[in-house]
């Protein structure tokens, strides 16, 4: 009693789309760290620059 091959191969390209899926959330909520500490030391070294020009 095995699956027809046309549905055990729609049910293996449904697991790939679930864990590229999967795959793409990590990543872009690495990626989503990296922008917010980027624009951190952005902001902060802008402070720098107008506390050095008053200076």
């Amino acid at each position: 009693m095995g699956a027809r091959p046309a549905a055990r191969a729609e049910v293996v390209e449904q697991q790939l789309l679930l864990q590229l899926g999967a795959d793409e959330l990590d990543y872009l909520s690495r990626d989503a760290i990296d922008v917010l500490d980027a624009q951190y030391f952005a902001e902060k070294n802008a402070l720098i620059v107008v506390t050095a020009e008053a200076y």
